[in-house]
């Protein structure tokens, strides 16, 4: 029977608003991240490293969520998640293409996600071409 992961909420290690955030995922009362080597695909789930990181996993709810899809549960191979804490209050989660478009349609009240978020995308989508023509 294949493993499937419930995203329930994400980590924003550094704890400020207007940054990338890890979507974490459950299984069997565990928190885990993605590990997205592919840039694409979902590789594996790894376990949150230690308990610090645990207490600071914040669930969906308390945020307004910008969400694509109604998928929440997941398993290896399927799509990688991508997501950005926008301010204090919102949440965007998607795949690599909703990412982008996200970002090349919002203009971001924060100076670094104006300059990051963009040079993210394509640099992400570069290294996304260059696995791509190495297989």
């Amino acid at each position: 029977m294949e493993e499937i992961f419930k995203l329930i909420g994400f980590l924003n290690v550094f704890e400020v608003p207007n940054e990338f955030i890890y979507p974490v995922f459950e299984f069997e009362g565990k928190y885990y991240t993605q590990s997205r080597d592919s840039y694409i695909r979902i590789e594996s789930f790894e376990p949150l490293a230690n308990d610090q990181f645990v207490m600071h996993v914040e669930p969906f709810y308390k945020y307004q969520l910008e969400y694509n899809s109604k998928k929440y549960d997941f398993k290896i191979g399927d799509e990688a998640i991508y997501g950005l804490q926008i301010g204090t209050s919102k949440i965007f989660l998607g795949n690599f293409s909703a990412l982008k478009k996200f970002v090349s349609l919002n203009k971001f009240e924060d100076d670094y996600l104006n300059i990051e978020a963009p040079y993210f995308v394509k640099s992400t989508e570069k290294l996304i071409l260059s696995q791509r023509k190495n297989k």
